[in-house]
């Protein structure tokens, strides 16, 4: 009986760890706007200008 109290308390233990971390919050925030536009256009080249 107390083998099964044991695991039963080291399974919650386990569980309870690993909840708390995957829902943690990061220090990086993702509401962060990003420093890139990908819909810029590339700059022309200079023969591209010429023509």
């Amino acid at each position: 009986m107390t083998f099964k109290k044991l695991t039963l308390s080291m399974m919650i233990a386990i569980l309870s760890a690993g909840l708390l971390v995957g829902c943690g919050s990061d220090e990086e925030s993702p509401e962060e706007p990003a420093t890139e536009d990908s819909t810029e256009q590339p700059a022309e080249t200079e023969e591209e200008e010429q023509e």
